[in-house]
């Protein structure tokens, strides 16, 4: 058996490194794009994913968080980043995170819900936040200010980790856990779902621990409120 050598100029091996180099950044950096498009980079998660009504090539809207703000994105059929929003710069805040999101069909709108930290006018602490997107994901003025906050009346008291929203028909409610003083309760509120204004306001003793997971509407008229904690899960019908 008989072995070939090949005699290589220095210079042509630089060149064959630099260009395997190059080749190697390329392959790094497209499989670096697709993570960062499922996954959010390392500082990151999703909370929420829709499909976007009316969009193209299956193109879907997420809500989390990424480096402790809000962020926003709209990915691909495959994953991949198509478009992404921080909230950080738009939403004044010391940390926020968006936990719901829902296609608002008769105003061809998206909502979103989450939490953020002093971000409510006049007040310290966390407050739920809920806003409307257009499909290029910007904020849409609601009654002349992008923002909407809730929070319990009490002022030393505060919201907690998540806000979850259901809209349905002219209504729109959200429920987030928040602070009562003796542990965290469950707050719930409907809204205008045009303008956001408040047509009534509960909150639900809930054990200290639960937290709101879900929302929709039974027999047309019966609101529920599907809650976690203590290692279960259970509803609660609002009538």
């Amino acid at each position: 058996m008989t072995f070939t050598a090949f005699n290589i100029k220095p210079s042509a091996l630089l060149f064959i490194v630099v260009l395997s180099f190059i080749a190697y950044k390329s392959l790094a950096q497209d499989n670096y794009e697709q993570a960062y498009g499922y996954a959010y980079r390392d500082s990151g998660t999703f909370n929420k994913v829709i499909q976007l009504s009316g969009g193209t090539n299956g193109s879907f809207v997420a809500v989390g968080q990424y480096n402790g703000h809000g962020v926003i994105a709209k990915l691909g059929i495959n994953g991949e980043t198509i478009q992404w929003q921080p909230f950080d710069m738009l939403l004044t805040s010391k940390g926020s995170t968006f936990t719901d999101i829902h296609y608002d069909i008769p105003n061809n709108r998206i909502l979103v819900s989450g939490i953020c930290k002093d971000c409510e006018t006049g007040r310290t602490g966390q407050s739920a936040v809920v806003f409307r997107i257009d499909t290029s994901l910007k904020p849409v003025n609601v009654n002349a200010k992008p923002f909407t906050f809730f929070s319990p009346s009490n002022a030393t008291l505060q919201a907690q980790s998540s806000a979850k929203i259901y809209p349905y028909f002219n209504d729109l409610y959200i429920a987030y856990e928040g602070d009562s003083g003796f542990g965290t309760d469950i707050y719930l509120s409907k809204l205008n779902i045009t303008n956001f204004t408040k047509v009534w306001e509960k909150q639900y003793n809930t054990n200290f621990f639960e937290l709101p997971i879900m929302l929709y509407v039974e027999n047309f008229t019966t609101m529920a409120l599907g809650l976690h904690g203590w290692g279960k899960t259970r509803l609660l019908k609002i009538n």
